[in-house]
């Protein structure tokens, strides 16, 4: 088993957020808390890195640990586009 401490998290929360009336997924209210803090309270624990493809710059990421990437692609491209994102920035082995 691969251990915690050598893998990166990396979590989806950029788009448009069509699905949410255009907001930011990431800061979405759920159970009195933001999506993004729900999935780390999900998988808590050390990792190599935490990433989170985001749609903007936000100090609230990094507050929480967080290193935001963005789309490399100019047009919206979805999901694929994030993942291609978070493995650009993941600088651990077998990335």
């Amino acid at each position: 088993m691969i251990p915690r401490a050598a893998i990166t998290l990396g979590i989806l929360a950029g788009g448009r957020g069509q699905r949410l009336g255009g907001r930011d997924k990431a800061w979405v209210r759920h159970r009195q808390r933001f999506l993004v803090e729900n999935i780390l309270m999900a998988v808590p624990g050390e990792f190599a890195g935490r990433l989170v493809s985001a749609r903007a710059p936000d100090a609230r990421f990094e507050a929480m640990g967080l290193r935001a990437v963005f789309d490399r692609r100019d047009d919206f491209a979805g999901p694929l586009a994030a993942f291609e994102a978070l493995c650009g920035a993941c600088d651990t082995p077998g990335c």
